[in-house]
């Protein structure tokens, strides 16, 4: 008795005896079982009709293990002394027209579906594939999701499936490349498939939105083109208005923002937010021989340009207002400041004028006359009178008045 002979006439027990668990998924069952058909060992023939008998009975994962079971098939017609064979022989055709109805049924959908193992492998794509990258479905059957991506994307979309929350995996948009290399855009979506509850791979919904994906980057990036020419213009426009404040000579606010300053000042007053409000009123001492000097008018311009320098020293905070008030002319407004406050900020400017010269032979220094108004209503009468101390200060250096005939120093 040959050992066929010997366990050929039991061959469903010999294949319930077989440990089909330790083949993997049907598919590699499927595989083994072509290799090991026509083996002269009985036992690894037994193992190839076991996987058969398996795969007819819950059926292939893809095409290509169909095909192989399929060319399995017809071996019955050359191999009549494998008996096991005629049942196998007579359900090929079930298993031709079930692959025939899959064909069908993915055949006539627009996106493209495909199984996904726990590791990311393709076990079934349908043919929708091939309209996006020229490419038959066969083509991308055992490959790794990360391969048939874009490499700029492939570790995102392999990290999206990885930190799948609840099996669920949000609309994920990705490029992969056609056969003539050409980027086209995907969007998937996908559920994870679970066998008595655990995780066993995905199923995986990809719509081409390639139109919409170029659409949406042309419109980005002419969003950001206006956006940049927005940002562009809003800095001219700033610059502009800077011109329109500032001096383009000191830098510091010119007489036409001083003037709004002052008229914010006395509307706002009715709040008294922002009183008592000191006013200096500061001029150039010997400015007109500087200006007519050897140096001319850059000799002048040098030394306004050192004086509105030198003022700053007074400016503490960010609300302090300084202005080139006209000519060699300066105003310098400060809020919630007392007189007495305001008599310290002289004092610091006048410490930084003190030894000061423009060149070896010109000294520089600057007369400053002080108000204070502790109502709005009095605002413009505070800025006469500091304006008029100031003038009393030049005469005084000049020996035209005495101290004592210096104006009082009164607030409003």
């Amino acid at each position: 008795m040959t050992e066929r002979d010997a366990g050929g006439d039991k061959p469903d027990k010999a294949a319930e005896a077989v440990p089909i668990e330790v083949w993997g998924s049907i598919s590699d069952e499927i595989r083994t079982a072509e290799k090991y058909f026509k083996s002269s060992d009985y036992e690894k023939r037994v193992l190839a009709q076991a996987a058969i008998i398996r795969a007819s009975t819950f059926g292939v994962e893809n095409p290509e293990a169909g095909q192989i079971l399929s060319r399995l098939f017809r071996v019955r017609e050359e191999e009549d002394d494998i008996p096991e064979l005629a049942s196998l022989h007579r359900a090929n055709e079930n298993v031709r027209k079930s692959l025939e109805r899959l064909s069908d049924l993915t055949g006539g959908i627009h996106e493209v579906f495909m199984d996904l193992n726990p590791d990311g492998y393709i076990s079934l794509i349908n043919d929708a594939i091939t309209p996006i990258t020229g490419l038959g479905a066969d083509a991308f059957l055992d490959m790794n999701i990360s391969q048939i991506v874009d490499p700029d994307d492939a570790e995102r979309v392999t990290n999206a499936f990885k930190e799948a929350e609840d099996g669920v995996i949000k609309p994920l948009d990705f490029r992969i490349n056609d056969i003539n290399g050409n980027a086209k855009w995907l969007q998937a979506t996908s559920n994870m498939l679970r066998d008595e509850g655990e995780p066993c791979g995905f199923v995986v919904a990809l719509r081409d939105i390639t139109l919409s994906k170029e659409q949406q980057i042309e419109l980005e990036e002419k969003n950001a083109k206006l956006a940049a020419a927005v940002e562009k213009l809003e800095e001219v426009k700033q610059e502009l208005e800077d011109k329109s404040e500032h001096d383009a000579l000191t830098g510091l606010y010119n007489p036409g923002r001083a003037k709004e300053e002052l008229e914010f000042l006395r509307k706002e007053g009715r709040r008294m937010v922002h009183y008592p409000v000191s006013i200096l009123f500061i001029d150039a001492d010997n400015f007109k021989d500087i200006n007519d000097g050897p140096g001319g008018h850059d000799a002048g311009d040098a030394a306004l340009q050192d004086i509105a320098s030198l003022i700053r020293c007074g400016k503490s905070r960010r609300e302090d207002f300084l202005a080139r008030y006209g000519g060699d002319e300066f105003i310098f407004i400060l809020r919630h400041t007392s007189y007495q406050v305001a008599q310290k900020v002289v004092e610091r400017i006048n410490n930084a004028f003190m030894g000061h010269r423009l060149d070896r032979n010109t000294p520089l220094s600057v007369s400053i006359g002080v108000a204070t108004a502790t109502k709005s209503k009095g605002l413009y009468s505070a800025r006469s009178r500091a304006e008029a101390r100031m003038y009393d200060q030049k005469r005084t250096k000049k020996g035209e008045i005495s101290v004592d005939e210096l104006r009082p120093i009164l607030e409003e």
